[in-house]
């Protein structure tokens, strides 16, 4: 998949996306957020079907972009029957 960042008004929040087979596919960066997740970093995935498909977010968190992008393009391949 070809991943692209995606501009973010929150500056602790960084966004990454790719669409395949008409579903979006989302990695989410996120830094030092407040309350419960203080001083807390990871990564994020979530996906819909396009257009307005239902985000479905994956409950868990990774540790670098590069494993999350591989869980994100192995995730892919079981939402899509690849």
């Amino acid at each position: 998949m070809k991943w692209q960042q995606i501009p973010c008004p929150l500056p602790q929040m960084r966004i990454w996306g790719a669409v395949k087979q008409e579903h979006s596919f989302t990695i989410l960066l996120e830094e030092r957020m407040g309350g419960e997740f203080e001083g807390w970093t990871g990564y994020s995935l979530s996906w819909k079907r396009m257009p307005n498909g239902k985000v479905n977010k994956i409950p868990v968190w990774y540790q670098s972009l590069e494993e999350a992008t591989k869980a994100c393009e192995d995730l892919a391949k079981q939402v899509l029957g690849d």
